[in-house]
């Protein structure tokens, strides 16, 4: 045979596991060998189980699109064990990889308390996206939604956005000028969210929170334009709302606005968001 001759470098991993670490466990534990192949055939009883006995009866249905959805109830009364197989099942269509999963770890925090029922994202990462929508939980690669009441998008970058009532919102990676809406690049953690207004929405303002509906009435905004006015948000809340279009003004989260102070330079560049009908981009 032929020897490797890399096998004996620690840059490599595998090489260090080898060579570094299980001498040590073969000496501490002589049996581990052993141990892991008992830990290795249980787990794979379950498993097993799970497949044969228990995937059958998730309660899960399809959707128009090749994929699957569960109600928020059926989610909540389920064990964490059947939670996890149902977010499993949830993002295999969309992964388009039956094996491709997010690591446990990363699901964790929905497995052990209830789904509040209110319309939104709920989880992102490594392209899944996991949201609330009409009282059910489901899982898409790319989120764009524009119904008769609201609209949500998510967006990876650059690129022309259809809204409502034949609005198109562009996003442009450049330098900032004119009066367009403008957020520096490392103050921009992707994706980020531009949605209608939900119910509860509050943002930050200097003298502390707000609720978006306050900040509306004080614009004196017709309730016809209420679903339009775009929300832009990520991970930590709303960033800014896009008002200026409709006669209003671009009200940016103060901490963020405090932020951009201090890194924007010379040439510096950034996403910029600006509002207009279709046909006139």
């Amino acid at each position: 045979y032929v020897e490797d001759s890399t096998n004996a470098e620690a840059l490599f991993l595998r090489n260090r596991l080898r060579n570094s670490l299980l001498p040590v466990i073969r000496e501490v534990f002589p049996g581990y060998g052993k141990a892991l192949l008992s830990f290795s055939e249980k787990m794979g009883m379950v498993s097993r189980y799970i497949e044969e006995d228990i995937d059958p009866d998730l309660p899960l249905r399809k959707d128009g699109e090749g994929g699957y959805r569960i109600t928020l109830d059926d989610f909540n009364r389920i064990p964490p064990l059947i939670r996890l197989q149902c977010l499993y099942r949830l993002m295999a269509p969309s992964a388009g990889i039956e094996n491709r999963r997010i690591p446990y770890r990363a699901l964790r925090f929905l497995l052990f308390r209830p789904l509040i029922d209110k319309n939104g994202l709920v989880f992102m990462k490594k392209g899944y996206y996991l949201q609330i929508k009409d009282h059910n939980l489901f899982c898409s690669r790319r989120i764009v939604y524009n119904d008769k009441n609201s609209y949500f998008i998510v967006l990876e970058g650059e690129g022309n956005f259809n809204l409502k009532q034949n609005l198109i919102l562009s996003v442009r990676v450049e330098e900032k000028s004119g009066e367009k809406t403008w957020l520096p690049c490392p103050l921009v953690s992707l994706p980020l969210i531009v949605r209608s207004r939900l119910p509860g929405d509050s943002f930050e303002t200097a003298s502390g929170k707000k609720k978006l509906k306050s900040l509306f009435n004080s614009w004196k905004v017709p309730e016809t334009l209420r679903e339009v006015i775009p929300i832009v948000e990520d991970r930590r809340g709303i960033i800014f709302v896009l008002g200026s279009f409709f006669g209003f003004a671009d009200r940016l989260n103060p901490s963020r606005a405090s932020s951009m102070k201090q890194v924007v330079n010379f040439g510096e560049k950034g996403y910029s968001f600006s509002l207009s009908h279709t046909g006139v981009v």
